[in-house]
């Protein structure tokens, strides 16, 4: 891991020995969401139709009209899984297995847009501010919800989940 001292990475080092490294990155916009969409696709996110953070229940995501980087690693023989926060849209038609990715695991939106982040938990749970509109967090692998209510316990685990890829 570019010269980390006190662990391994023997499955890391494979693939750095095996592959390409890219240490140098830039991306069209400082937001979750059109960041990602013009890390995956090339594109400028404004040219897509991405502005800024995608929020739950989004009626827009990367068009099927785009072509995503896992959508052109495919083409040549790759096998494509992702494991992260997507915030690309969080209908099916808009997540990762249905944009080239053959394994997905992550929340679909960001984890401050749900009912219990830190700023509004100590709220009645009545409070208008409390319901913001925001559904319950989900954790999704492929297509499917594992976990339909995201806990803060869960939340503490949520970088582990991520490096395993269950």
């Amino acid at each position: 891991m570019f010269g980390a001292k006190g662990f391994q990475t023997p499955n890391l080092d494979r693939l750095a020995a095996e592959g390409r490294k890219f240490s140098n990155f830039h991306v069209a916009q400082p937001v979750c969401s059109a960041s990602r969409a013009g890390l995956l696709t090339g594109c400028y996110p404004n040219r897509i139709g991405i502005h800024g953070a995608l929020g739950p229940r989004s009626k827009v995501g990367i068009s099927n009209n785009e072509m995503t980087l896992a959508q052109l690693v495919k083409q040549r023989g790759y096998t494509t899984a992702i494991s992260v926060k997507w915030h690309l849209g969080d209908s099916q038609q808009f997540l990762p297995l249905q944009r080239g990715f053959d394994q997905y695991f992550g929340l679909p939106y960001s984890n401050d847009m749900w009912p219990l982040h830190p700023d509004l938990v100590k709220l009645p749970p009545d409070a208008e501010k409390r319901k913001r509109g925001y559904p319950d967090l989900i954790m999704i692998e492929g297509n499917q919800a594992v976990i339909p209510k995201v806990t803060h316990e869960d939340q503490n685990h949520l970088t582990t989940w991520y490096a395993e890829t269950r």
